[in-house]
This record gives C-alpha cells, sequence and structure tokens, in this order.
C-alpha cells in the first residue's frame, strides 16, 4: 500500500479541493510542474501520481539512457516494474524520447534502435501499459495524462 493513499469518498472529496500531484521520494529528475501542486511521497511502484488517487493512478518515467538499460541487461527489473503497474487502473508508461530517437539507437549500446523499439512495443502490450512518447516535453505530457486519469477515474465511479 502507497504512503500517501486515500481511498474514501471524503478523502477524495478534500483531495480534489487541494488537487495535488504526486512524486516518488526515489524520483532523481522530477518533473517541474506549472500551476499545479505538487507533493512527495513514497509510491511502491511508479514515479508520478495523483493525491486521492494513488490507489488507481500511476506514471512510470523512462529516459533515453535509462529506456536502453532496461530493454537490455536491466530488463527483468523493469518486467518487474511494468508488471506491479498492472494492477493499476490508470497507468501508463511516459518516454523522455521519441520513436525517431529510439529507431536511431543508443551510442553505448549495442541493441538497434528497430529491435528496442520492437522491444518496448512488445513489453507494453504483454503487461497492458500505454507507451507514451513526450520527448522533451515530458512534465507537461506528464500532467495533461494525470488530469485525464483523474477524469476518467471519474466517469467509473459515475461521477
Amino acid at each position: 500500500m502507497c504512503a500517501a493513499t486515500l481511498t474514501s469518498p471524503a478523502e477524495r472529496a478534500l483531495s480534489r479541493e487541494r488537487f495535488a500531484l504526486v512524486v516518488d521520494t526515489r524520483e532523481q529528475r522530477r518533473y517541474l510542474f506549472h500551476d499545479v501542486d505538487s507533493i512527495e511521497a513514497a509510491l511502491d511502484c511508479g514515479d508520478y501520481s495523483v493525491r486521492g488517487y494513488t490507489d488507481t493512478i500511476r506514471i512510470e518515467r523512462k529516459g533515453f539512457d535509462d529506456l536502453f538499460g532496461c530493454l537490455t541487461s536491466g530488463r527483468e527489473r523493469f518486467e518487474s516494474q511494468l508488471e506491479r503497474l498492472e494492477r493499476f487502473p490508470c497507468r501508463a508508461l511516459i518516454l523522455d524520447t521519441t520513436p525517431q530517437a529510439l529507431l536511431i539507437g543508443h551510442a553505448r549500446c549495442e541493441l538497434p534502435g528497430h529491435v528496442a523499439l520492437a522491444r518496448l512495443i512488445e513489453l507494453c502490450a504483454q503487461y497492458h501499459v500505454m507507451p507514451v512518447f513526450a520527448g522533451k516535453d515530458g512534465a507537461i505530457v506528464c500532467q495533461m495524462l494525470l488530469i485525464a486519469f483523474v477524469k476518467a477515474t471519474h466517469k467509473l465511479e459515475g461521477r
């Protein structure tokens, strides 16, 4: 269970009054969000969520170098991360790169770019995680996606 989880209707109502994005305490290069509050909390998986929705919403973030590591020597750990994300109805993998950059490949990695892209798509399909290529706009894409997930959660709850 996450340290920042708020699950009762009263807690969710309170959290909507003070909407805040949740950033995992272990996130090393956290996004800087604009016009929205953010708080740090220990998340058992993923890097980002929303206060009051940590039981429903999670986003994992990968930078270019980290992604290539996850697709090669760190694949087992990456698959474990994706498997843990599966339990959240609203989940995504934000990639701080573009498909074009991924296809070019990594200068210090022997894995060809087209193989990296195919492997990424295969893993995302296997673990039902939506990959989102954000390039250099990761912060705004993450913020928009989290807000969209909150709206989707409200629809699922019949609000």
